[in-house]
């Protein structure tokens, strides 16, 4: 038994150095990650500066009450068109907004009436005395002290009928504040107040408001080096040249307004505080698309020339800036670049990028510079790598 079992040892310490004898399997590096490149795409484009800002009313108006007494009617809707006065005709009125309650101003207009009616009345007699004590003076029948009484007493007489006539014509223009007319053509707010709420009590109640939003202003801020660029040291012929050049508008969402604009005002002088020009250009905005106090960019154009775009998916940012990876003879390079515009999903490279330069847009998450990799060409654009390895 003693025997078997050595003899049993021992064959399984000699299996087991049989096994620890046995060379470890060879270690194969991973092939180079395949990554999809394309030459930059050169266009003919034209480029904008963008300036933000915002858009204002061309005119705004607080439509407030000036007669004091309950709100009878409201007489537009919400958001409407209402029409001012007749640009050719400045007596005319504009649409009616609101009413309040007349009759109190119609009987205070009917006691001045009655008013100057006494007054007038008084003053006839008046003159009448002082043409007979005139007369009698004349004759030796009345003495100069009656005469000069009788003069002062027609001059009396008459400051009543002119203190009457003004009261007449302040009850008459306290009457027309009852009935509200538009004073200019525009975009109405809704009604802040409802009928039978008394208005005009202490302060002018704040009825509604009307902006004149077609055409609309946008304002931007430009800074001096920009200024002097646009300008190229005050030529008077460039400066016509800007004042003629078409500018589009986006909105916060990217979207552009269908109306180009114009230059139309700039401020006489630098902000010194922060160097910057304050301008104003005009946008059609007969659709109601623009609203006062909405966050706009301003685009310039530029001279149109052979510009570089990468597709947007090959862009990386990060602390340093913004840029691509590219690939020469297998290796992947780091390029900083500047951008420019967005156009479709290929974005504008300033600076930065050659054009036969092999720009990474497909496996950008699985390189870094100095890495081998495995370029293939986008086939939707034909571009070929070169100095694959």
């Amino acid at each position: 038994m003693v025997k078997h079992a050595v003899r049993s040892v021992g064959a399984l310490l000699v299996g087991l150095g049989a096994i620890g004898c046995e060379e470890p399997p060879a270690f194969e590096a991973p092939p180079p990650p395949e990554v999809t490149v394309q030459l930059p795409q050169v266009d003919e484009l034209t480029t904008y500066k963008e300036f933000t800002g915002r858009v204002e009313a061309q005119a705004s108006v607080e439509v407030r009450a000036r007669a004091q007494g309950y709100l009878q009617t409201v007489e537009f809707e919400p958001g409407e068109i209402v029409q001012g006065p007749a640009a050719d005709d400045p007596a005319s009125e504009g649409d009616l907004l609101f009413t309040i309650e007349r009759a109190p101003f119609e009987a205070r207009l009917n006691a001045a009436e009655a008013a100057l009616a006494q007054a007038v009345a008084a003053r006839d007699l008046a003159k009448v005395k002082r043409d007979r004590t005139e007369r009698a003076s004349e004759q030796g029948a009345a003495n100069a002290l009656e005469l000069v009484e009788r003069e002062a007493d027609l001059e009396v007489a008459e400051a009543d009928v002119l203190q009457a006539e003004a009261e007449v014509e302040s009850a008459r223009i306290d009457l027309g504040y009852t009935t509200i007319h538009s004073p200019l053509t525009g975009r109405i707010s809704r009604a802040l107040v409802d009928p039978g709420n008394l208005v005009g009590a202490g302060d002018a109640t704040l009825l509604t408001t009307i902006v004149k939003d077609d055409p609309i202003y946008a304002y931007v801020d430009v800074s001096e080096r920009e200024l002097l660029g646009f300008v190229e040291g005050g030529r008077p012929e460039r400066r016509a040249e800007v004042d003629r050049l078409d500018l589009f508008l986006e909105t916060a969402d990217g979207r552009r307004h269908r109306d180009t604009g114009h230059f139309d005002f700039a401020e006489t002088r630098l902000d010194a505080a922060t160097g910057t020009l304050q301008i104003r250009s005009t946008f059609p905005n007969s659709d109601g698309s623009l609203y006062p106090g909405m966050f706009v960019r301003v685009l310039v154009p530029e001279e149109p020339g052979q510009k570089l775009l990468v597709p947007e998916v090959a862009v990386q940012r990060d602390l340093a800036g913004s840029f691509v990876y590219v690939v020469v003879d297998s290796k992947v390079e780091r390029r900083t670049i500047t951008l420019g515009r967005l156009v479709g999903e290929r974005r504008i490279v300033a600076s930065g990028l050659e054009p036969d330069e092999q720009v990474i847009v497909n496996g950008v998450q699985r390189v870094f510079p100095g890495a081998t990799v495995n370029a293939r060409a986008d086939t939707s654009t034909g571009a070929a790598p070169s100095g694959q390895g």
